[in-house]
């Protein structure tokens, strides 16, 4: 991890690393236009399709979606509509070597986005706002040029007043969540599931309770912060209690092995639940996944899997500039890593299966 991190500090400045190795123009014109095709597929797939309607709230809305159940229309919309995460990134690399993208073609990036995120956010989803907040603060380092003083100061007001705006978003989709629920924020602390690790002091929850504003909003913040650390203390809680129960390779490569055995049936593998003592619904950090699946051989799945995620910042590097939307992508899994498996969630999964694509296909726009 931290030579990944190293090799990813030689790619900011991109117009000045490499002569682009592809047509950006042309590329973020694709991407946009899939993204366009896959958003309108999943809006179908949504509303037409599943049942779900706009006056629904989000617990109600997921209950439409898990009594559908997931079909090829569904999946293939999921596939499609994860290349909007990469549409307005494409108009800045473009933009980054000369070649300004046209505005209508950026607008539509942004209305692709902004529909990508809002269909999440209506199911009560925080995860894949986060990880595209993430994904562009680090596109925009790396394609940034060398910031004289006065840009670097815009740079960070910028990150600041969208970082807080952010954890605004994340508090209220909270509180609408406990709402629908009934649950106040005092009581998900005492009683949500990272609880069971990660409790506050009764101390702390008395301060928080006595006061009004703390009790709402004070306590949906703190929850949050509790919800962003747990997963460091559910690990070694797993580590203590799950022993060698091991599900080789089922948890971090789900998604292969769930397409191998719809083709040629189940590999009989451990299913999560049948562990004792395992408890879902938690995070628990990059390696929870690895020693699940490969117990005390998980630092050498770790090392092989780090060494393959880093081959793309080397081409990069190299002048293979296609690579650099899985780049940026690798520095999300590494700055998730003390916090989940960004190869356990499926909008992880979906976007670094994307960034591969473009990787491998777009040299055919050169």
């Amino acid at each position: 991890m931290a030579g990944m991190w190293a090799s990813s500090l030689r790619l900011g400045g991109v117009s000045k690393l490499f002569k682009p190795s592809v047509d950006f123009e042309s590329l973020s014109r694709c991407i946009i236009l899939i993204s366009l095709v896959g958003v309108a597929l999943a809006i179908f797939d949504r509303f037409a399709l599943r049942g779900v309607g706009l006056a629904q709230d989000a617990m109600e809305a997921r209950e439409a979606i898990e009594s559908a159940g997931s079909g090829v229309v569904g999946m293939l919309a999921a596939f499609l509509s994860s290349f909007a995460a990469f549409g307005v990134i494409s108009t800045w690399l473009a933009d980054a070597v000369a070649v300004n993208s046209r505005k209508k073609i950026k607008v539509l990036a942004y209305i692709n986005l902004i529909t990508y995120l809002y269909l999440s956010i209506m199911l009560g989803s925080r995860s894949l706002l986060l990880v595209i907040f993430v994904v562009h603060l680090v596109a925009k380092l790396l394609i940034s040029e060398q910031l004289g003083k006065r840009q670097l100061r815009l740079f960070i007001v910028g990150v600041l007043v969208a970082g807080l705006s952010l954890l605004i978003v994340l508090i209220m989709i909270f509180q609408s969540r406990l709402s629908l629920m009934g649950v106040s924020a005092i009581d998900s602390i005492r009683f949500s599931v990272y609880a069971y690790t990660l409790r506050p002091t009764e101390t702390v929850l008395g301060f928080i309770d006595g006061n009004e504003f703390l009790e709402g909003f004070g306590a949906s913040a703190y929850s949050l912060i509790l919800y962003v650390f747990h997963g460091v203390y559910e690990f070694f809680y797993m580590f203590s209690n799950l022993g060698s129960h091991q599900t080789y390779g089922a948890t971090i490569f789900w998604l292969p092995v769930k397409v191998a055995e719809t083709i040629f049936g189940s590999f009989g593998l451990m299913s999560l639940e049948s562990i004792p003592n395992f408890r879902s619904g938690v995070f628990t950090t990059f390696a929870g996944g690895l020693f699940l699946d490969f117990s005390i051989f998980a630092p050498v799945a770790a090392f092989i899997i780090f060494f393959f995620l880093s081959l793309p910042n080397k081409f990069v590097s190299s002048g293979k500039s296609q690579w650099l939307f899985l780049a940026i992508m690798n520095e999300a899994v590494i700055i998730f890593s003390p916090i989940l498996s960004m190869l356990e969630s499926a909008s992880g999964v979906y976007l670094l299966t994307v960034a591969l694509i473009i990787g491998l296909f777009s040299p055919k726009l050169k």
